[in-house]
């Protein structure tokens, strides 16, 4: 419904799911919660988890396609849905998603290139902050050459030091 432009309405979700609106209410609380679960798990599908064998290019992959999801109607409309649900969905919707995200770094932990001690879930938020920043705040265009600006600043300081 959504992609064809429409606001969708508890009585037609529960219509085409083949359920009382009240199962919706009790299920989700709100439809505004409803709406972003179905959004979140698009989102999932549209940022894939590469697992290249480099934290480098498995964040490179990820950042680029995190940019093209913010660069397109649907990302946009997310961005939008997220400040306006209920807090609780709101935090468990960035929950499921960080926890997914973080294991881009794990994995890197794993084969030596990550610095042991990193924080991965707090490296994460680094990274995609500033696609929020900038559609929430700034404006600024998230551009494809974030990507590279992005690692360029954040994997020195998430790579294994030397001891």
């Amino acid at each position: 419904m959504m992609e064809a432009g429409e606001t969708p309405r508890v009585e037609e979700v529960a219509r085409r799911a083949g359920v009382q609106k009240t199962s919706i209410y009790r299920r989700w609380g709100t439809l505004e919660s409803l709406v972003f679960e179905a959004v979140g798990a698009r989102a999932r599908m549209a940022l894939p988890l590469p697992d290249t064998g480099s934290c480098h290019e498995d964040l490179k992959i990820y950042l680029a396609a995190s940019i093209a999801f913010h660069r397109s109607d649907f990302g946009k409309l997310v961005t939008r849905l997220g400040v306006q649900i209920p807090e609780d969905a709101r935090r468990e919707f960035w929950r499921k998603r960080l926890e997914a995200a973080s294991v881009l770094l794990s994995r890197g932990q794993s084969r030596g290139e990550v610095a042991p001690d990193l924080n991965v879930g707090l490296a994460i938020e680094m990274l995609i902050a500033p696609f929020y920043f900038r559609a929430l705040v700034s404006g600024e265009e998230i551009s494809p050459s974030l990507t590279e600006a992005l690692l360029n600043i954040a994997l020195p300081a998430f790579l294994r030091r030397p001891e």
